[in-house]
């Protein structure tokens, strides 16, 4: 007879928009650093930085939810999927901003 394994996903339910824009920019934080890149909350006035430098931003509100990356005047986003019922699968979006990560450095400008 062999053992199962079974994955408990780590769910979570905030009670607002605001706290769902706080967890979510957290975690999004938190992946990026774990990945070597210093994630911030959108900033309009770094989008027109022509330094050359590449700038890692999210915005997670009740109207977008994207990371971004921004460099020379230029940004890229992809689009995370945090779903609109107020239950938030924080492993599925852990993931889900990684890949986003990972495939926004790779197609660099």
């Amino acid at each position: 007879m062999g053992s199962e394994c079974v994955l408990d996903a780590m769910m979570i339910n905030p009670e607002t928009q605001s706290a769902i824009s706080t967890i979510v920019t957290s975690l999004a934080k938190s992946v990026a650093r774990r990945m070597g890149f210093d994630m911030k909350p959108l900033n309009t006035i770094t989008v027109t930085d022509k330094s050359g430098d590449a700038h890692w931003m999210c915005l997670f509100d009740e109207h977008e939810t994207r990371i971004y990356r921004v460099q020379n005047g230029s940004q890229r986003f992809v689009h995370i999927d945090i779903g609109r019922d107020l239950v938030i699968d924080v492993d599925d979006l852990e993931e889900q901003i990684k890949k986003a990560i990972r495939e926004l450095d790779n197609n660099g400008y």
